[in-house]
């Protein structure tokens, strides 16, 4: 390891979501820093004592500690006092939020901010510049959730729509943990969809199809997908979902709003269920920005 090389602890508690943000930001200072990153994964466990710390005493100090998850919280400060470093929670935390260095947090979530709050464009994921194939893309379905209802029929008959209205294209339909079990075998047999559970691929399916794909339509419920296809320069539109009456006016929802509103994604129109690509795409990669705040801010030996 060189001596001017910046070592990451970085912490994952096994949530693909979470191990996503991460990595984007670990991408973005890879790219931003002349000093090479040296990284290692820290599993958080349930009893974080002693006996872990006198284990994690064999690798070399941190210059950071880096983590999203409510369960990576108390191992980051627990390794801050032991260890030292500073400290990058890529989330709302769940404590005070003066008790970590570096906050980059969803610009739909509210927080208290100390001059350690850096808001994002949506969370941070690893991005992909790789070819895009005319003839692929995804349906990426979500599930309830605290600003959305679920319409499992207008969901299927929106699947359904697009696949007829678009049979040169091969999608690729992929549920998640909050969609019901139902959903996918709701689903009609067409010869340009195949379905694919979350619980039947790989941990790297999705981002591996992102990185393929030009065309995605996602349910409006699932935030950070659609960031994340936006990330990945895919033309991306929205399937509709309804909002729960209470929050019609949330944050999330409004975000979702100034998205149409600067045309960066696509609501479907039924009558014409196509993409264009008149729409911009976000250009200015959010990985690579926060990691210029997280070097200029937190590591002044990176040049």
């Amino acid at each position: 390891m060189s001596a001017t090389s910046i070592n990451v602890w970085r912490f994952v508690d096994g949530k693909p979501g979470h191990e996503k943000q991460s990595e984007g930001l670990l991408e973005g200072l890879r790219k931003v820093c002349d000093d090479g990153l040296v990284v290692e994964e820290v599993a958080p466990h349930l009893r974080f004592g002693r006996n872990t710390l006198r284990k994690l005493n064999d690798k070399t100090p941190p210059n950071l500690l880096v983590g999203a998850g409510h369960g990576v919280h108390f191992p980051i400060l627990r390794c801050k006092v032991a260890f030292g470093g500073k400290t990058v929670l890529l989330m709302k935390p769940s404590l005070p939020t003066s008790w970590f260095n570096l906050l980059l947090v969803p610009s739909h979530d509210r927080v208290q901010n100390f001059g350690n709050v850096v808001q994002t464009n949506g969370p941070l994921c690893p991005v992909s510049t790789a070819q895009k194939t005319e003839g692929c893309g995804l349906i990426l379905l979500g599930g309830p959730s605290k600003h959305f209802e679920w319409d499992l029929n207008a969901t299927i008959n929106s699947i359904q729509t697009i696949a007829a209205n678009n049979p040169q294209i091969h999608w690729k339909v992929c549920d998640s943990r909050r969609t019901p079990d139902t959903t996918l075998d709701a689903i009609a047999a067409s010869p340009n969809i195949s379905l694919h559970s979350w619980n039947s691929v790989s941990d790297t399916f999705l981002q591996d199809e992102m990185s393929k794909v030009k065309w995605a339509w996602v349910t409006c419920d699932s935030v950070s997908m659609i960031y994340e296809c936006l990330a990945n320069q895919v033309q991306t539109g929205l399937i509709p979902q309804p909002p729960r009456q209470r929050l019609r006016e949330s944050k999330i929802v409004a975000g979702i709003e100034q998205l149409k509103k600067e045309e960066q994604v696509q609501t479907l129109d039924l009558v014409h269920p196509v993409l264009c690509e008149k729409h911009q795409v976000l250009q200015d990669l959010e990985t690579l920005r926060c990691a210029r705040i997280v070097r200029d801010r937190l590591l002044a030996n990176c040049r």
